[in-house]
């Protein structure tokens, strides 16, 4: 099998033998574009490009390359074109509408399609099964697959159409018996190469290109020899060749626009013409069937018609920008009823190049015309969205001279769908070669599915800044979610963390005021118990005992949900260290003992919650209290599944200070000193005397 870069060159040896009735105005080629897979239309009468063909917008299937294509001769109107490389298959084209007739399958890789002189059957070389197909062109069946061991890759009918000779792509030459369907090898081999032409004169001739060298292979039916002719001043091989119907000239063609032209009965007198137009390589030959004219077609998709008798060129017709002819096999014009008024272009097929994924950001639509175009621009077009997806399209752009348009589509966001449509009035689009303005719009494109979220940056929620005794739980974020808080010296920190890679933001809050300090509650969840209330104050519940302050403020606490008569533990944090010796005094009943006796426990009043149910962390940060249900720290002295905890760490002022016993100053004691001397030398002298 046959790669495409090879095929360049494999076609590039290919010839033509055209079944044209002299040209007229119903007279059109159909010029197969390899690269872009489309089909020139052209009227050959006037020059003008009529119409380019997609055969994948008539149908999907139609998509490979196209290298051969055939006009069938009499009343059919049907332009039959191959497929290469996959495809198993060919298309047939209604020539009076310029619509898809059919598809015939089971074609293999078909390069070359050679008519019988009624055109009742068409010969099919597969290059890559290896078979030549025969086809009733009626009923547009398959009849005979035949092996024929090589890749076949042309074909040529002789005169009385009893022969079709087929070469292939190794030089072997092989014949076909048409009423029996039988094929022989011709005795005598060329070397690799693709073009074959049929001379009609005398027992028949066939000529054969070459790949390799510039040189041709004439080979001699009458008796089956093999003579070589060489080329003069063709630069490369001479692998593209036609013959005249009456056989006087042999065309070989070349590059750089030059058509080498040899005489056939005397192969040494060789002249040259060179082609209008920009230098380009000769990629396809054909004579018309009156014996008229020459066709030459270029590699930049030029059909050059050249009067065989004066071997002028009379006529250049430009194909469509960017048909890019390099490779044709097959009888390309014909007599056939096709349009003699050019229409305007349409658009084929609109789908995001490649597969970009539905979170792609951008992407870009290809926009394929059935010809080459230009006025395009961004207001031709349309985004049609769906849910909330939106985009952004920017400007056309062309790379194959305007056939294909690529439509950005940036700023892609939402969830939905997106479509590119051509809007049916008012873009001023029209064909390159004929200036004619473009039949309408297209809104039936492929979708693109869009799955695009917004960054969302994170932003702090109505909690951030409010001070509260309990680490906030609502309000966090106004944007984004909120991470695990953090409570320390005196605040409570999150973030506020941005959604779709949006970023994050830091939120604090401060906790309460309690005092002199900062402080915050913690419920340890033991017992179910869930906090209904926690706040700070300055102010007592009651007056104070004489002598007590609180300096790190008083808790005000409502517990709730817990399990009947249970304990409760409660951690207090503080910003500030409570003061040493500071102990924790609550407000309201009691448990008898507790600062009172009997019934007078159940009235409110101050007293000391014992050591161990409030107990202080060495630094004094912080402190657990210990509550229980209906008992020692409840309020309200029931057990009934709710604590009332007023209280807070208390200083007691120290008591009243005793009198102290008055002392002589430091003069005092001097002066005490001396008189106590005086006294004593005194008595000594009265003991001495």
């Amino acid at each position: 099998m046959i790669q495409r870069r090879s095929l360049q060159h494999v076609l590039a040896a290919a010839s033509l033998s055209l079944i044209a009735c002299a040209v007229s105005a119903a007279d059109y080629a159909y010029i197969p574009n390899s690269n872009s897979r489309t089909i020139s239309v052209i009227n050959t009468a006037t020059g003008e490009l009529s119409t380019t063909l997609s055969p994948a917008s008539m149908d999907a299937t139609l998509n490979d390359y196209i290298y051969t294509l055939a006009l069938r001769p009499g009343a059919s109107n049907e332009s039959w074109f191959g497929q290469y490389l996959s495809n198993n298959k060919l298309g047939v084209i209604d020539t009076t509408n310029n619509t898809l007739k059919t598809v015939i399958n089971g074609t293999g890789g078909s390069v070359a399609i050679t008519f019988s002189l009624n055109g009742a059957i068409a010969y099919v070389s597969d290059h890559s099964g290896q078979k030549l197909h025969v086809i009733d062109a009626t009923t547009k069946q398959i009849t005979n697959s035949l092996s024929t061991g090589c890749r076949t890759i042309a074909s040529a009918l002789s005169a009385d159409g009893a022969s079709l000779y087929v070469r292939c792509d190794s030089g072997v030459i092989q014949k076909l018996d048409t009423a029996t369907n039988t094929l022989s090898t011709f005795p005598n081999t060329t070397t690799n190469g693709y073009g074959l032409a049929y001379d009609p004169t005398g027992s028949g001739k066939l000529y054969a290109s070459s790949n390799s060298a510039p040189i041709v292979y004439l080979l001699n039916l009458s008796d089956n020899s093999v003579t070589q002719i060489p080329i003069t001043g063709l630069q490369g091989a001479a692998s593209k060749v036609a013959v005249r119907k009456n056989g006087s000239k042999l065309y070989v063609g070349g590059g750089n626009n030059v058509l080498h032209i040899v005489d056939t009965a005397n192969t040494s007198t060789q002249t040259s013409i060179t082609l209008n137009g920009p230098a380009s390589t000769i990629t396809g030959l054909g004579i018309s069937a009156n014996d008229a004219a020459l066709y030459a077609i270029t590699s930049n998709g030029t059909v050059h018609v050249i009067d065989v008798a004066t071997d002028t060129e009379t006529k250049t017709i430009s194909a469509a920008a960017g048909a890019y002819s390099s490779w044709i096999w097959g009888d390309f014009l014909g007599n056939v009823v096709a349009s003699a008024t050019p229409g305007g272009p349409s658009v084929a097929s609109i789908a995001p190049q490649g597969t970009p994924s539905a979170s792609a950001t951008s992407i870009n639509f290809a926009v394929t015309f059935s010809e080459a175009v230009n006025g395009v621009d961004g207001t031709d077009f349309a985004l049609t969205t769906t849910g909330t997806a939106t985009g952004t399209m920017g400007t056309p752009s062309s790379a194959d001279n305007g056939i294909t348009w690529t439509v950005p589509v940036t700023a892609i966001s939402g969830t939905g769908s997106l479509r590119l449509d051509l809007n049916s009035s008012g873009t001023g689009i029209e064909s390159t070669a004929a200036a004619k303005p473009i039949a309408g719009g297209f809104a039936t494109g492929t979708v693109h599915n869009v799955d695009v979220q917004v960054p969302v940056a994170g932003a702090c929620g109505t909690a951030a800044g409010q001070a509260t005794a309990l680490a906030p739980a609502a309000g966090l974020c106004s944007a984004g979610t909120a991470t695990a808080i953090s409570s320390a010296s005196g605040k409570y920190t999150w973030q506020c963390q941005g959604l779709n890679g949006g970023s994050a933001n830091s939120c604090e809050a401060p906790w309460s005021t309690a005092g002199g300090s900062k402080a915050m509650v913690a419920l340890q969840t033991a017992n179910g118990w869930q906090v209904s209330n926690a706040s700070f104050s300055t102010t007592p519940p009651a007056t104070a005992p004489q002598g007590v302050t609180f300096p790190s403020g008083l808790l005000s606490l409502n517990l709730s949900s817990g399990n009947l008569g249970s304990d409760a533990t409660v951690t207090l944090n503080f910003s500030t260290p409570v003061p040493a010796g500071a102990v924790y005094m609550k407000y309201g009943p009691s448990p008898d003992g507790f600062n009172c006796q009997g019934a007078a426990c159940a009235q409110p009043h101050w007293y000391q919650l014992p050591a161990n149910r409030a107990v202080l962390a060495s630094d004094r940060l912080s402190a657990t209290l210990t509550l229980t249900d209906g008992g020692l720290g409840d309020n309200d002295g029931i057990a009934n599944q709710s604590i009332q905890d007023p209280g807070g760490f208390a200083v007691l002022a120290a008591p009243a200070s005793t009198a102290a016993i008055p002392t002589l100053s430091e003069w005092g004691i001097i002066a005490l000193s001396s008189l106590l001397a005086m006294f004593g030398i005194a008595r000594m002298r009265r003991r001495q005397g």
